[in-house]
């Protein structure tokens, strides 16, 4: 594999090596600037180079998951799809954050004039559609967009007068489109609902909306790594937790990061961040959500500055029946909440251990998870009164609202039975 050149922003910041497994090392003239933005939280700029472990960790965090996507990027670049410094040769230059990676032989490719082409509903609809048919299907023609997680999708550009282009080469990408997970009927309304309430309960969360192409509803979500300004889409650096925690792992069961660890190292990072993923990890559960694990939480980058980003991927398992069980059997969260990661099964003991194990205010935990459980039923309906329009609200609706009920309604009885 040849050298990469790594950037965030369009300025080379280093270099990633393969030699007995993955090296990067930043430019000195990068380390040296005023106030440089680190690569990653697992490659502070206070070293000089970083090894196989955390370079892989955070390369894997920009490609798909989903092996089958690999393998057509790998055939499209004439590349191997278990290296995956090779598929960045293939698919680097708008990645997620503020990350570009080009072979080091061609970096003029990432200051080359933007190309976005236009497209209309048709276009889009169709290209919803093939995603239906083949749900490795993320990319057509030379696209060179990546983005991390295994749930089908593909990239538009949105310009500033709301039409739509397919973002070609180095161009910026400012909106992810997702059809849904095809097992799970309406799970793109469902997101998409699930990330309305959170904006309503002041909870920060990705803006998206859910919108039909010639007759194909798909949920498009707007990248927070992504602005505008002055005429042009400036990218923003952000990572998943997973990369600035140096773990390739997704979930915690297998290996993956913890609930723990999450918080230490935005305890050491971003003042405040620690109550504000205590307080996403406690809607999630409310909420039934089952993907919270640490690639679905992301951190934005600046300078020496750290922030926790809106939260994103949040779907609800309640709308969907097991094998006949009740709503809430057989499902679990995917960071434990103080040892217990069943849905329903986390009560005031759970809380508290979490809480007091990562050193948060137990007090001020214990009335955040009441305050939401007792508010999100209301919220979740009166989100439901405003996307009645949509196609599948109807459906949607009862499933949602009710499974919602139950868990807060479970987790306020909990609380009560011990006096919280």
């Amino acid at each position: 594999m040849k050298d990469l050149a790594v950037f965030l922003s369009g300025r080379r910041v280093g270099t990633i090596t393969q030699a007995a497994g993955l090296r990067f090392r930043y430019d000195e003239e990068y380390r040296a600037a005023d106030d440089p933005t680190p690569l990653s939280l697992s490659m502070p700029l206070s070293e000089a180079q970083h090894g196989n472990r955390v370079t892989l960790a955070w390369v894997n965090g920009l490609l798909p998951a989903d092996r089958e996507v690999r393998a057509r990027i790998a055939e499209r670049g004439g590349v191997r799809a278990a290296d995956p410094a090779a598929l960045l040769t293939v698919i680097g230059l708008d990645c997620p954050g503020a990350v570009q990676v080009v072979p080091v032989d061609r970096v003029e490719e990432i200051h080359r004039p933007a190309a976005l082409a236009p497209v209309d509903d048709e276009w889009i609809g169709a290209r919803i559609a093939l995603l239906r048919r083949d749900e490795a299907a993320w990319q057509i023609a030379d696209e060179r967009w990546s983005i991390g997680g295994g749930q089908s999708k593909f990239t538009l550009a949105r310009g500033f007068a709301g039409e739509w282009y397919d973002p070609q080469g180095a161009a910026a990408s400012t909106h992810i489109v997702k059809p849904g997970v095809p097992t799970a009927r309406l799970q793109a309304l469902n997101e998409h609902a699930s990330l309305t309430v959170l904006r309503a309960l002041g909870i920060p969360a990705a803006r998206s909306e859910y919108l039909e192409f010639a007759g194909q509803s798909a949920l498009v979500v707007e990248r927070f790594d992504r602005v505008r300004r002055e005429g042009e889409v400036l990218r923003v650096h952000a990572e998943d937790l997973c990369q600035s925690l140096g773990n390739q792992t997704t979930y915690e069961r297998y290996g993956g990061p913890t609930a723990r660890e999450v918080v230490d190292l935005l305890r050491r990072h971003a003042p405040g961040a620690p109550e504000r993923f205590a307080e996403a990890l406690a809607v999630g559960y409310l909420l039934g959500s089952p993907d919270g694990h640490a690639r679905n939480y992301s951190a934005l980058l600046a300078g020496g500055r750290v922030a926790l980003a809106p939260l994103y991927d949040v779907a609800s398992s309640l709308p969907y029946e097991i094998a006949g069980v009740g709503v809430m059997h057989q499902r679990k969260v995917a960071l434990a909440i103080g040892g217990e990661r069943t849905f329903g099964l986390v009560g005031v003991d759970q809380w508290q251990r979490f809480l007091t194990a990562n050193s948060l205010d137990v007090e001020w935990g214990l009335g955040r998870v009441r305050e939401l459980a007792e508010q999100l039923p209301d919220a979740l309906a009166s989100t439901f009164d405003a996307l009645a329009h949509l196609p599948g609200a109807d459906e949607l609706r009862p499933r949602y609202v009710d499974g919602v009920a139950w868990s807060c309604g479970r987790t306020l009885d909990l609380l009560e039975q011990a006096g919280r």
